[in-house]
């Protein structure tokens, strides 16, 4: 979903730091993170460690790291100077549980970076507004990099896996079997490259796409809970209430109703 939406809601952006460490050690970070974090290095070569995940970071290489993982096990070992910019933020979105690394993005992403963290540091007036615009610019050129990226050989094979899921998963007879059929892979190995490439498996990204157009059918203020439950091809309005309730934390008429309230208050 990070990096694939062409909808993305930042919620704050908490703080913007450039890190340069003084000496060789590893630093080691305990507990969970409090925020995401989108690191861009513009220097050194090191390797971290995330949650038993080891990543080579590179200059112009991106990280994204997500909050909240217990016990993520979580250091650097820093074998030769390196500099990165790093961007705390929290969104309203469900974000992937996993480090996303994406090397080599363009030397242009760095200096968007660069401007960002002046105008945080600065604090001048619509300093706020500013650093969510360039945010957003950041997001927008390593979408376009990563879109790049995936046209490799590597996932060419998801094609018309991912040209099912965008024209039928919203139907009641959307068959997961199909994916790794039309991927002419196996099973297992679609699995695997559909969660490098969108950092959740099949199911979750599916089900993802469903509550994304439920709310935005529940906000219309048009349908009720039972024809949303059709129109986005769930089984049934029980099982759509219980999923999203446990994707968005509330029932489909509460989420309708706070809606309209927001609307009416506008």
């Amino acid at each position: 979903m990070f990096f694939e939406s062409e909808r993305f809601n930042i919620s704050q952006i908490v703080s913007i730091a450039y890190y340069e460490p003084s000496c060789d050690k590893k630093d080691i970070y305990t507990g969970c993170l409090p925020t995401y974090e989108l690191m861009f290095y513009t220097k050194g070569d090191t390797y971290l460690t995330f949650n038993g995940k080891r990543i080579h970071m590179r200059v112009g290489d991106i990280l994204y790291l997500p909050k909240g993982i217990v016990n993520a096990d979580y250091y650097v070992d820093i074998t030769e100077k390196f500099a990165l910019y790093n961007v705390y933020f929290d969104t309203d979105e469900e974000m992937p549980q996993v480090p996303i690394h994406i090397s080599s993005v363009p030397n242009e992403v760095g200096n968007v970076y660069e401007k960002l963290y002046n105008e945080w540091l600065a604090k001048k007036d619509g300093y706020y507004f500013k650093s969510v615009q360039d945010f957003y610019r950041i997001l927008e050129m390593i979408k376009k990099h990563r879109r790049k990226y995936n046209t490799k050989a590597k996932f060419k094979c998801l094609a018309e896996a991912e040209d099912y899921i965008s024209c039928h998963y919203y139907k009641t007879d959307f068959k997961y079997e199909k994916l790794h059929a039309l991927s002419g892979v196996s099973y297992s190995y679609f699995n695997k490259l559909f969660n490098d490439k969108y950092g959740m498996p099949p199911v979750k990204f599916v089900t993802h796409l469903k509550i994304k157009r439920a709310c935005e059918l529940l906000k219309s203020g048009t349908f009720t809970a039972t024809q949303v439950s059709e129109m986005c091809g769930f089984e049934n309005v029980y099982y759509f209430s219980n999923v999203f309730t446990k994707n968005m934390g509330i029932s489909p008429g509460k989420f309708k109703n706070l809606s309209a309230a927001q609307s009416n208050a506008q």
